[in-house]
This record gives structure tokens, sequence and C-alpha cells, in this order.
């Protein structure tokens, strides 16, 4: 009786055992996530930059904060040009981020509404791919003005916030359906501050570039943004404003410089102040500048302002209260890791 209990004991043993080699072995092989790390990482590789981040969850998966961000890289990724210098920026952050204790399938390569549009896409995507062994993923407009809505307003607050994200490559913006506050809304202007200074480089033949701006905003932005409004009625309604992309973060680092709060609050007449001064007076805008220069040339910092200022005029901003939010930065790539370590939980 006793052998034959004993026989059983150790053929359960032997089969406990096969099972855990074979847990090991899929571990081994990458076949299993590892879900148990708190640890993720994110690159955003965007119209005229690359960022990255490490990001820490809290046990249960619920909460999440960056505890790391990499310094970004300012390269175009949108022109095909810097195909080669992209790839391998990325590649040198994936491999920063796995020397930072993130396992390697925690890791996630995405490109911005602007980056999906590029004539390169698939080439880009196959040389990450290469590089990193990590399949590249793009978002749309709809998502990426979704994801930084969901990033930088307070829940109790989105009832009353409109966020205007004005990229590189292109500017959008959510608000939540007054009748459904669970539907977000969007919306899309295809041009950003470095693909409306192409525009009108394109455009200006023998004229200069400030006027040719002016006469492409006359021409383009403000029927463009009029035609919004009139789509999006609760647009002019909403009492907040959450501004973000490279020409606020210009303007408030120009304009207000001692300012370090996280939420910087703005004004309508900041913004006329900023546009008449780099339009008619540039050498005023000393400090921070060089730093700028360093991500915009003049020219595009124009085209960005007649962007800023016409959205700023037709939504009538005078009657908002108006913000800059730092955190903006990551804040659509942190909302996608949010969504995918949802995925994980529910898997």
């Amino acid at each position: 009786m006793n052998r034959e209990i004993n026989s059983r004991q150790k053929m359960i043993f032997a089969n406990l055992l096969c099972i855990l080699l074979i847990i090991i072995a899929l571990v081994a092989c990458g076949h299993v996530q590892n879900i148990s790390s708190n640890l993720f990482g994110v690159i955003e590789v965007g119209a005229s930059g690359i960022k990255g981040a490490i990001v820490q969850t809290s046990s249960n998966k619920d909460e999440m904060q960056v505890i790391n961000k990499l310094e970004p890289d300012n390269k175009t990724p949108i022109n095909p040009d810097t195909l080669k210098e992209t790839g391998d920026s990325i590649n040198k952050m994936f491999i920063k981020i796995k020397d930072n204790s993130v396992p390697a399938e925690n890791i996630y390569i995405v490109g911005s509404s602007a980056v999906a549009k590029a004539p390169h896409r698939e080439k880009l995507k196959n040389f990450v791919q290469e590089k990193t062994g990590k399949v590249m993923d793009f978002i749309d407009v709809e998502q990426e003005a979704t994801l930084i809505f969901k990033g930088i307003v307070p829940f109790n607050q989105r009832g009353q916030v409109l966020t205007i994200d004005i990229g590189s490559g292109n500017t959008k913006g959510a608000f939540i359906e007054k009748t459904k506050i669970e539907n977000i809304l969007t919306f899309e202007l295809a041009w950003g501050t470095k693909s409306f200074a192409k525009k009108v480089d394109e455009e200006k033949g023998d004229d200069n570039f400030k006027k040719t701006a002016g006469n492409l905003r006359k021409k383009i932005l403000i029927p463009k943004i009029k035609e919004i409004a009139k789509q999006k009625s609760e647009l002019k309604n909403l009492s907040q404003v959450y501004l973000s992309g490279g020409i606020v973060w210009a303007m408030t680092t120009i304009m207000q410089p001692d300012n370090q709060n996280k939420l910087v609050k703005i004004t309508d007449e900041d913004i006329n102040v900023f546009y008449d001064k780099l339009n008619h007076n540039p050498e005023s805008l000393n400090h921070g500048l060089s730093k700028i220069l360093q991500v915009f040339s003049i020219n595009q910092l124009i085209a960005g302002t007649e962007i800023l200022k016409t959205i700023s005029d037709e939504l009538r901003f005078k009657d908002k209260t108006l913000f800059f939010n730092k955190d903006a930065l990551h804040a659509w790539s942190l909302g996608y890791i949010e969504e995918k370590v949802k995925t994980i939980k529910a898997e």
C-alpha cells in the first residue's frame, strides 16, 4: 500500500517538475509576457523628435508614474532622409531603457499620428524591428488626441476642458461630449508648427516668409478653424483650455522663464504679445531663445504662432482660462502604456 502511494507521489512530483521546466523554457524563449514587472518603457516617435520614458506601476497596476525621462533626441522622424538616424536613436533609447531593468517585452515603440502618415512609415517600422526586435506601433489622430486629453485633464474637470495640442506635424484637440460624458470628441487641423512652415516655404515664391505666412493664415488657417468651430459648436462654451505642443512650450519658456509650476497659466494677451514680438521684434526674445532654436527655426516659430493666434482668435480664448501643462510632454505615451497594462491585466 505504501509503495503504491509513494509511486503516485513520485509521478505527481515528476509531472509538476515537467510543467515547471516547460514554463521556464517558454519564459526563456520570450513566449510568456512578463506581467509581474512593474516597470514599463515607452519610446515616442514624433514628427520632430524622439522621447523615451520609464514608467513604474503600482503593485496592482492601477496607478503609474514616470520615474525616468530620457534625454529627447531632436531628430525629424517624419523626414525620409533621416531614416537611419531615427532608427539608430530609437535603438539607443531601447538599450538604455533595458539597462534600467525594464524587460524587453514591457517596452513599446510608438509613432505619432503625424509619423503614421509619413510615406516611409513601413521602411521605418522594418528598420526599427531589425534593430530592436520590436514591432513598432502607430496611433492615429483620434487616438492621440484622446490619450492627451485623458493624460492631462483631471477626471473631475473633464466636462469643462478643451485640450489642444499644436504638434510639429499636425494640431489636434479633444473634449467631452456634453450629453455623453464618457464620449471624447476630437478634431484635427492638418498643419503643425513645422508642417505649416514647410507649406509657407513652398508657397512663398519671391515674397518673404512672414508675409506669406500671414496670407496663408487668412487663406487656409482661419477658414479651417471656423469650419471646426461650426461643426463642434460646444468648443466655444468650454471654460478652460489646456494647451500643449512645441510652440506653446516655446512661448511660455520666453514669456514666463521663472515659472516652475507644472501647470502654467497663460492669457490670450500673452499669445498676442508673443506673436507681435516674433513678427516685428524677434531681437527682444532673448531669454531662452538659444535653447528653443535647437528645436525650431525662427521661421518655424513664426508658422507655429500663426496657428496658435488663429485658434486663439477664432475660439475666443479671451473669454477662457488657459493653461500650458508641462506634463503633456509624455501625456499620450503614458495613456498608451495605461491601455497596454489594462490589456495585460485582462488577459
